[in-house]
């Protein structure tokens, strides 16, 4: 009954809904003709030209897995580098990590993330720098190259990472876990700063990475960021390439098939803007593309990222070459200064030596210098010397900030006769500004006797005479009968000028007692004398510091002494002990003609 109530359709009502129909039809056909007109006149970044009759680059793709093979086998070609170092750099979402996690994957076997990736992001998601082994998920090993990563550059002056971070990192003054910060740069003085790199830390090759879908609208303020990158790394003749990401994104021909990538007009388009804006040739800007969706390996992938990895890999493994095969510093003809090889013949001169005042029982040096130099070291070192096997009475660290906070004295065994006669003070290392590292009056009092055995030293408070470590009244055997600054061979040209003026206002407060310098860590500023200590002074460069030692401190050239400290080895070595023991006996032989002047 209900439906015999409803209402029936006429006829009127049956005309609008066709009329409807048609209009929506219309509307429809209008929209597409609109939007054909704005895509013939406003093409999208996806619009496909068409392919190159060939390819402009010839690729073999079936090479992915002698490719991988052959870095797996890669052998360095300088034997002071542990692994290659390559610094992977450029503006926020370009693909860096993105990069690194693709090498990764590769090598892994199956698809990783060590590398933290965000997509979504304007600001860099990567905040501290740090080091990524490649381990080879096949042999259980890792390739003789690591790639660092960095935060993103970013366009204004304080977003995204600092320029002169990235110079720094390429020096190798940059520890893992040092967390950037976009408005100031890495400072001397922070835990993360190293102040006495390696070759190994030092970067071999720079690979900016830059998106192939925005060169042509990335702000002028980041390319001129990565240029000054680029500047630096050519003034130290670091290789450079570029890794062109995102190439499925620029053209939709690659997109389907990235076996035309170098058939792809689009591609050479992108390919020769970033070689006019960033100022890198053509040949060593390599196409890929990073795995970002895929959840298995793809071999055409592997093949364009192990290409460009071996050409990186090539270039920085071609400048590790250069350093150790090309001549580095000019050798002199003979030696300039001659010393005995013999440290036996030390130890007994050492052990023979009589004390030429009746009111010193045990000659005292003094050791002072800035953070990091190696003094705790080189007690160490004399200590090993004169014992014939590794000992570290003293404590140490490596790290610039120092290790010794508390005034100690320390004396050395004599297997034969109890001990030696002389005895070596270590204090807290010196630092640039005036609240920070051992206080000069610390210092002074410390010299003359007036500071006991056990004090901590206090950077902002010297010690007053009320003082519990006061010594008020020091015997001539409680003071130092000879001041020796210990400093770094590979750090002397870029001495803080404050630490300097410290040390030169200890020189002089010590003016009346013999001062001599120890030169350590010479194997790092020579690649002569790391390769033969004999050749310590056969090499310019060990004279060139000595001598620039000399002018910036006032000390005599026959007062300084190189040498290298132990410090990583385990066994002994005479070439070392004989360096050690020569510099000791010659500081020895000082602190006597003045004690022996003291006598009355």
């Amino acid at each position: 009954m209900y439906n015999n109530l409803r209402r029936q359709p006429v006829a009127g009502d049956i005309y609008q809904d066709m009329l409807q129909n048609v209009l929506h039809q219309l509307i429809r056909v209008w929209n597409c003709i609109i939007q054909f007109i704005m895509n013939f006149f406003q093409p999208s970044p996806l619009n496909s030209l068409p392919l190159l009759e060939k390819d402009w680059r010839p690729i073999n793709w079936g090479i992915r897995s002698d490719l991988k093979e052959e870095m797996r086998n890669f052998e360095l070609s300088n034997p002071d580098v542990e692994h290659l170092r390559i610094l992977v750099h450029g503006p926020v979402g370009a693909g860096k990590s993105s990069f690194i996690n693709s090498v990764d994957s590769i090598f892994q076997e199956r698809m990783t993330s060590a590398a933290l990736a965000e997509t979504t992001s304007d600001c860099s998601f990567t905040r501290t720098f740090r080091t990524h082994k490649i381990k080879d998920g096949h042999y259980g090993t890792c390739l003789p190259f690591v790639l660092c990563d960095v935060m993103g550059l970013e366009r204004g002056e304080s977003q995204g990472a600092h320029p002169d971070d990235l110079v720094q990192a390429l020096q190798g003054h940059i520890k893992d876990g040092h967390r950037f910060k976009p408005a100031v740069s890495l400072c001397e003085d922070d835990p993360h700063y190293n102040s006495t790199p390696s070759l190994s830390d030092k970067v071999h090759c720079l690979v900016s990475v830059i998106p192939a879908s925005k060169i042509s609208l990335m702000d002028d303020t980041i390319i001129q960021k990565i240029k000054a990158v680029r500047r630096k790394a050519s003034e130290m003749g670091v290789p450079q390439v570029v890794v062109m990401t995102q190439v499925d994104e620029t053209c939709s021909n690659v997109r389907e098939d990235l076996g035309c990538i170098y058939g792809s007009r689009k591609i050479k388009e992108k390919m020769l803007e970033c070689s006019n804006r960033v100022g890198v040739p053509m040949n060593l800007i390599f196409p890929v593309k990073n795995y970002h969706e895929e959840e298995e390996l793809n071999d055409m992938i592997d093949t364009l990222l192990l290409r460009a990895l071996k050409q990186i890999v090539c270039l920085g493994n071609d400048y590790i070459y250069d350093l150790h095969h090309s001549p580095r510093e000019n050798q002199l003809d003979g030696e300039w200064r001659r010393i005995s090889w013999e440290p036996a013949l030390c130890v007994e001169e050492l052990r023979g030596l009589c004390v030429g005042n009746s009111k010193v029982k045990r000659l005292r040096l003094f050791l002072c210098g800035p953070m990091g130099g190696g003094k705790s070291s080189y007690i160490n070192s004399v200590s090993t010397a004169l014992l014939g096997k590794v000992t570290t009475p003293a404590p140490t660290a490596h790290s610039a900030t120092g290790f010794t906070i508390r005034n100690k004295n320390y004396t050395f065994k004599d297997g034969a006769s109890g001990l030696f006669p002389f005895a070596v003070a270590d204090v807290m290392g010196l630092e640039g500004g005036a609240k920070a590292g051992a206080h000069v009056d610390d210092i002074t009092n410390a010299l003359k006797g007036r500071i006991k055995a056990g004090y901590k030293f206090n950077p902002v408070s010297p010690l007053f005479d009320e003082g519990a470590y006061y010594h008020s009244k020091p015997s001539l055997s409680d003071q130092a009968h000879c001041l020796v600054m210990v400093v770094s061979a590979d750090a002397i040209s870029n001495m803080d000028d404050s630490v300097i003026t410290k040390m030169k206002t200890v020189r002089e407060r010590a003016r009346d007692i013999p001062q001599a310098v120890v030169m350590t860590m010479v194997d790092k500023a020579s690649s002569l004398v790391r390769e033969d200590l004999r050749e310590l002074y056969t090499s310019k460069t060990i004279k060139d510091k000595m001598e620039e030692c000399s002018e910036k401190l006032g000390v005599s050239l026959s007062s300084i002494f190189p040498v290298k400290n132990y410090q990583d080895e385990t066994q002994l070595d005479d070439k070392m002990d004989a360096l050690i023991l020569s510099s000791v006996t010659h500081i020895i032989n000082m602190a006597n003609d003045y004690v022996t002047s003291m006598e009355e």
